[in-house]
């Protein structure tokens, strides 16, 4: 599933708000002050996207390390890490799965931390997408 989401609307109390870029977003949403404010904030910010799940993680799965840990949002002193996943979808050959973590400041700053290829589904090898 991929978003292709450009634009983001609120409800602020008693009105809507039309997000259009991510510096806007920052003014309304920073500072990040939880674990769950850094969850939503770095999926909004990133585009990536959090798993919940372990059955997504599926047996017959090339795993190019251990299967990746579920979602997880740990606070560091000024900013949370949040591993988050991304996945490969166009082009030809293998769609690799890349576990992400992004570091959230409390300030609002968002950046990619570290990324993993992290496993495939073999059905996918030979698969050709625009």
């Amino acid at each position: 599933m991929m978003c292709g989401c450009k634009n983001i609307v609120i409800e602020d109390s008693v009105e809507f708000k039309f997000i259009s870029s991510r510096s806007q977003f920052k003014e309304i949403f920073a500072p990040v002050e939880t674990r769950e404010e850094a969850l939503s904030y770095a999926i909004v910010m990133s585009g990536y996207y959090p798993v919940f799940n372990k059955s997504y993680f599926k047996d017959g799965y090339r795993y190019f390390n251990s299967k990746p840990r579920t979602t997880v949002v740990q606070e560091v002193d000024g900013y949370y890490l949040v591993q988050l996943f991304d996945y490969k979808a166009f082009g030809c050959g293998e769609h690799p799965y890349y576990t992400v973590v992004v570091r959230v400041d409390k300030s609002g700053e968002v950046s990619e931390h570290r990324r993993q290829k992290s496993f495939a589904d073999p059905e996918e090898d030979g698969l050709c997408r625009d």
